[in-house]
Formats: C-alpha cells, structure tokens, sequence
C-alpha cells in the first residue's frame, strides 16, 4: 500500500510550534524596564484568534514596563506532567519550546470583556471535553496532582476574582523554535 506524502505523520517546526502554543496555557513574560534591565514574570496565556493575550497578576512589576517600552519576550514550553518533566530535567535535556519576540499592548476596556468571554468559553469546552471522555482519562486527570493540575482548573483561577490581572495582547514579530538539546530555528509567521 502507497502512502502520500501528504499524510506524513510527523510535525513540521511550525506545526510543533503551534502546537506548543494551543496546549500550554502558561509561559515566561520578559519586558524592559527603564533601566534597560528585563523583568521576568509567569504569566498565565491563552490564544484568541491566533495571537497570543497575557494575564499579568496587577501587582507585577511586568505591567509598568509596557507603558515605558512595549518590547517583549514570551517563552513557552512544552507542557510535560511534573514527573517526565523532572526525568528531563535530570538528563540535563529541556522540553521544546518557542520564544516570541513582540509588542506587549494593553488591551482596551471593550476588548477585556471579549477576552474574558473567551477565556470562560475555552474553560467550558475542556470541561465538556473532560466529561465526555472515558472512564480512564477523567479518572487520571482528577487523581492528577498539584503539579500537573488541569488546564481547566489553572485557568479557573484568573476568574475567580481572588487576584486581579492586567490583560494585554503580545503582537508577535519574530518566532524561535528551540528543541530539546538546544538547537534554535527561526519559523516564518505566515506558517504560525
């Protein structure tokens, strides 16, 4: 039997990248500051037509750094449960990632609600998903613990009011694909 080559199973870099950026829902923040010395801060992020939004908890020192200079570093990995995670990480290899290099931008008052919308429509698709899924899988995935806590339970977490967090869009000019040893490759956007 003849298989196209259309139907390839493996990923291309800007496929792994992609796929990195809708799976992981938190990453690394880094932003001038006046001084020209980076503030880093989590963040947690989620995607809303393709760009990147970031929910910086109010108090970080990461929200006044875009008023003075908008660029900025977002890094995202891989999302790997805490013990592979820990497993790599003594094997002195890191998880595949991406850096974006951008425009950190506030988001206006009328987009916020918009954003929040999205944000509880993700949260009600993964739990629909989670219901529907088998006996199994939504067995693991409630028995999960602290540190590979649900995408659904983290995300929860910036609607439920007990913090407050500054929402801003992350306009991407530039992506690098960093895989697990170290090698880099800048991805074309138009493929992202």
């Amino acid at each position: 039997m003849k298989r196209s080559k259309s139907a390839s199973p493996v990923l291309t870099i800007a496929e792994k990248c992609k796929s990195i950026l809708a799976s992981n829902w938190e990453g690394k923040l880094t932003t001038i500051k006046a001084d020209a010395k980076g503030r880093e801060t989590f963040i947690a992020r989620r995607l809303k037509k393709g760009k990147p939004y970031v929910w910086v908890p109010e108090n970080d020192p990461c929200n006044v750094n875009p008023v003075i200079d908008e660029r900025g570093l977002l890094a995202v990995t891989s999302p790997f449960p805490g013990p592979l995670a820990q497993i790599l990480e003594s094997m002195k290899r890191s998880p595949s990632r991406i850096a974006l290099i951008g425009d950190v931008v506030p988001v206006t008052e009328e987009k916020v609600q918009s954003a929040v919308e999205s944000l509880e429509e993700a949260i009600l698709s993964e739990q629909k998903a989670v219901s529907e899924s088998t006996y199994a899988v939504s067995g693991l995935l409630s028995s999960a613990n602290l540190k590979s806590t649900s995408r659904i339970e983290n995300l929860k977490e910036l609607l439920d009011g007990t913090r407050s967090y500054s929402i801003y869009k992350f306009d991407i000019r530039s992506c690098t694909f960093v895989d697990g040893h170290g090698g880099a490759k800048e991805i074309d956007l138009e493929n992202i």
